[in-house]
């Protein structure tokens, strides 16, 4: 299903549309927003997958235990060059 919306672009994001499609590589600048739409619904399925594994991971490690005193990552870096 196809609606018309009107969208209004700032001039930098005008001067890109026109750019890409004076280059040949987009009809139009209905295709070349189509084309911005699947790439951010891309990037917002990547946000969201990252965000539900670090949840995962956050819970697996609360229910792991009781925390543990650890060596901060000064002290880690340091001990890492020494064995170089």
């Amino acid at each position: 299903m196809h609606r018309n919306q009107s969208v209004s672009l700032t001039d930098r994001q005008q001067k890109l549309v026109d750019q890409l499609v004076g280059s040949g590589r987009y009809h139009g600048a209905k295709d070349v927003i189509a084309a911005s739409l699947r790439l951010l619904e891309d990037h917002e399925k990547q946000a969201n997958a990252f965000i539900a594994d670090m949840e995962r991971e956050i819970a697996l490690g609360l229910e792991s235990g009781e925390a543990k005193p650890m060596e901060s990552a000064d002290e880690l870096l340091s001990k890492f060059r020494r064995q170089k």
